[in-house]
């Protein structure tokens, strides 16, 4: 006679099984064989075995998981740095693009005339000191503008899932709200 034991949820034939295995017909074995590859627990409740759903998170872990995804992405953002458009350029105002124009500003190597820094298109543009401080308080602005909209949305997005129950959880897109679609102004809406 085959047995389950619930300690290793494994099946034994005659001896050499755990202590708290418990017997089951051939054919009990083959049903919680297919059972357990479909997905569901074996459990043994006094001595009795039967099936089980396995159950999913709970609602205070959807939450937990989906408040951890908010984060997660607010990091990311943050991360990700920021563009913007200082005297007619665009340039990047990433975390390596600001420490390599800080230490410009701080050295105060434009004051020479020979100095430039490379917008978002691979074109140098030349740049004094004033030009550099410019330049770096148009990045600064920008990034400070863009980790406060972060910041909002990542609140409203905490705010926004704190009413959901766990289906609405599970479907909660984290992240920018998505844009709506362009409409063409000559066809009907």
């Amino acid at each position: 006679m085959p047995y389950y034991s619930p300690s290793t949820n494994g099946f034994y034939d005659g001896g050499g099984r755990p202590a708290d295995a418990v017997m089951v017909t051939p054919e009990q074995r083959n049903e919680l064989l297919t059972a357990q590859y479909a997905g569901k627990a074996i459990v043994v409740i006094d001595g009795v075995v039967s099936i089980e759903d396995i159950p999913g998170p709970s609602l205070d872990e959807f939450l937990v998981a989906t408040i951890a995804a908010i984060e997660a992405w607010r990091d990311a953002e943050e991360r990700a740095g920021v563009k913007f458009t200082f005297d007619g350029h665009e340039y990047d105002g990433g975390e390596k693009s600001r420490m390599r124009l800080q230490d410009a500003v701080a050295s105060g190597i434009g004051s020479s005339g020979q100095f430039f820094w490379t917008d978002e298109s691979n074109e140098d543009v030349p740049m004094q000191a004033e030009n550099l401080s410019g330049l770096y308080g148009a990045m600064m602005g920008a990034r400070v503008e863009q980790g406060f909209r972060i910041h909002v949305r990542q609140r409203q997005m905490k705010e926004e899932v704190a009413g959901l129950d766990a289906a609405g959880l599970a479907d909660y897109q984290v992240g920018w709200p998505a844009s709506p679609e362009p409409t063409d102004p000559d066809q009907p809406a």
